[in-house]
């Protein structure tokens, strides 16, 4: 039930668009992201910000094409399940850092269709539409596994599923076969009681196909 007392709310890591993720040892210290690729560490007990984006270069206004990362407005921020100082975030790459940020490794190659149909300028004729949530050919979702830490599920905005089973070393392509081309896998969620079976949810309303498309392994 949602609280009517504003004591109990506070800042945290992030801005409008993104995902937040706390830290799992301390949860005043949070990790959230926003558009264009900004990720935030903030430490609510000192008020400390610090900016740990994983690329450098600012997209806006940048057609996907164009970008070196490309980061959707909602790119996935997700600890490890079983180390506490591992955190993953994606552009269309996995990254991966055990430092808090302060330094970035890329654990995969590109996972998407990078389509460049898809990948073109946005809005117009006058000017652009390109804040950042045009962006595409993202990592959209991503699940580590909570049984085996080298274990992690990777699902684009561009309709590709991959898994690693050696920590980013290897990643197979396990798209569903049926799965319609371009449906944005919106969710992929590991199962904590069963290793090997996970879940995907996936749509396509932006192509004005408004069925839902749910799948298990």
């Amino acid at each position: 039930m949602p609280s009517e007392d504003p004591d109990e709310w506070y800042r945290v890591a992030g801005g409008e668009s993104g995902y937040i993720a706390p830290d799992p040892e301390n949860p005043d210290i949070t990790y959230g992201g926003s558009y264009g690729g900004y990720l935030e560490r903030y430490d609510r007990t000192t008020g400390n910000s610090r900016n740990i984006n994983i690329w450098p270069d600012n997209p806006m206004g940048w057609s996907a094409e164009d970008i070196a990362e490309r980061f959707q407005w909602t790119f996935p921020i997700v600890f490890s399940h079983h180390d506490p100082d591992v955190l993953y975030a994606t552009s269309q790459h996995v990254w991966r850092t055990d430092n808090e940020g302060q330094s970035w490794e890329r654990i995969s190659p590109d996972l998407t269709r990078a389509d460049p149909a898809t990948t073109g300028p946005s809005g117009g004729p006058i000017t652009k539409d390109q804040t950042g949530v045009e962006t595409y050919a993202t990592i959209f979702a991503l699940a580590p596994s909570y049984h085996d830490p080298n274990v992690i599920w990777a699902g684009s905005d561009d309709g590709l599923v991959h898994v690693t089973r050696d920590g980013g070393r290897n990643w197979t392509d396990v798209t569903p076969p049926d799965l319609p081309e371009h449906t944005r896998i919106s969710l992929i969620e590991a199962s904590p009681h069963t290793p090997g079976k996970a879940y995907l949810a996936g749509n396509r309303y932006l192509l004005s196909d408004f069925v839902p498309y749910l799948y298990r392994t």
